[in-house]
């Protein structure tokens, strides 16, 4: 004789089952038996009898980042994750986190599509099966700098068509940027000020090149409400100073119940009211600049 008295879905893999069999003198025994779910044997109390891991799950997010969940089975198992391009291993994370972000950025930097994938992984278990593929599309990052460096955080490639990136340049001490740079293979804005490139609907293989200019003086102007200091010596408006010189630059904040003062250098904003006195900024000179103040309403 055989009795069912108690089942259980366990995140709708597998049930488990609790039973009482007849002996030879017709006495009910309960038993233990485990159920194998494809991947594991369960025990009826719900363990697993670890030996490979479960399968987690990705998706794709602003373009660029993948967004890993690992499969709750697999919590206190494994230790990391493996990303893949087709069966060729990209990188390896070691991470306990159940959600992981990756900056696929930061990880493909050759032109082409890639078929990415993710399995988990773990010290003494097998390696879980690969999630379903998410395609992107990369396109390389080729920079071509004259008197100037790339930040070492940039990405080394541009991922899919209609995503946007930006990345940031330094112009060598006594150099500054010029007005318009040469990029090839995406749409771009380029902020001589700030070193600032931003990429959009990327076609080909990106080449960026730019040549900072060399400016042993710089010419300072600002509106007369404003006061721009050295090392505590006041500057005039219409003095020049040498490229790479950290100034202060100050304006009082007039008080206003329904906008913020902005501080602004070339028309890029640069410091706005805190509650302060004054609105108080340190700029680095890198060729002329204009300072000037406005309402953000």
């Amino acid at each position: 004789m055989i009795k069912l008295i108690d089942w259980t879905d366990v995140e709708g893999v597998f049930k488990l089952y609790s039973i009482l069999i007849g002996n030879n003198s017709n006495i009910a025994e309960q038993v233990e038996a485990a159920i194998y779910d494809n991947i594991n044997w369960v025990n009826l109390d719900g363990t697993i009898n670890m030996e490979k891991l479960y399968v987690p799950t990705a998706s794709l997010s602003g373009g660029n980042y993948l967004y890993i969940t690992n499969n709750s089975r697999n919590n206190g198992y494994s230790q990391g994750y493996k990303l893949y391009s087709g069966e060729t291993l990209l990188t390896t994370i070691t991470s306990s986190s159940m959600y992981e972000s990756v900056d696929l950025e930061t990880i493909l930097s050759t032109t082409g599509t890639y078929n990415i994938s993710v399995a988990a992984t773990g010290t003494g278990y097998e390696d879980s099966d690969k999630c379903e593929a998410i395609s992107v599309t990369a396109y390389s990052i080729t920079n071509v700098l004259t008197n100037a460096s790339a930040n070492a955080n940039n990405a080394s490639a541009f991922i899919n068509k209609n995503n946007s990136t930006t990345l940031t340049y330094t112009a060598n001490s006594g150099c500054s940027f010029p007005s318009t740079i040469n990029v090839t293979g995406a749409t771009y804005s380029w902020n001589a000020v700030t070193g600032a490139l931003t990429l959009s609907q990327a076609t080909d293989s990106i080449t960026i090149t730019i040549v900072a200019e060399e400016t042993s003086d710089s010419v300072v102007i600002f509106e007369s409400e404003i006061t721009v200091t050295q090392n505590g010596t006041p500057i005039a408006s219409g003095d020049t100073v040498t490229s790479g010189t950290v100034l202060t630059v100050s304006v009082p904040a007039f008080y206003s119940s329904v906008a913020s003062l902005v501080l602004y250098a070339n028309s890029v904003e640069i410091a706005r009211d805190s509650g302060s006195d004054y609105v108080t900024a340190n700029y680095t000179v890198q060729g002329n600049v204009e300072f000037t103040w406005g309402w953000d309403y």
